[in-house]
């Protein structure tokens, strides 16, 4: 699994050197949205998994629909669900891979403990 997550890091980083020898998608000093760096590495992530039935969500409902995660990932090829996070201070900063965890037990995204 850290090969996946190394080589998803690494999509996004040729997603990011792409965009900016094309334009500067910020003005001044607006720098990067947090949207954005979540939606650029979830896609990566989700292009590293090589699992037609891995399924994304951005701003994930989280305890008691109070709070969110900015991106989740789960993979039933891998058994995994991903949970991320991003930060922004002006400045791109490198999404963070949060959690990953192994299910054993199904429920409605096969996790435990239930994500709702």
């Amino acid at each position: 699994m850290d090969h996946i997550i190394s080589r998803s890091f690494d999509e996004m980083i040729s997603i990011y050197t792409r965009t900016l020898e094309s334009f500067y998608p910020a003005r001044g000093s607006t720098g990067f949205t947090e949207a954005n760096q979540v939606h650029i590495y979830v896609n990566a992530l989700i292009k590293c998994l090589d699992d037609d039935q891995a399924v994304s969500w951005l701003e994930f409902p989280w305890v008691e629909k109070k709070e969110h995660i900015d991106g989740f990932v789960f993979s039933p090829r891998h058994k995994a669900v991903f949970f991320i996070e991003a930060k922004c201070s002006g400045q791109l900063k490198l999404v963070m891979v949060l959690e990953f965890s192994q299910y054993n037990r199904s429920d409605s995204l096969g996790v435990r403990p239930p994500l709702y």
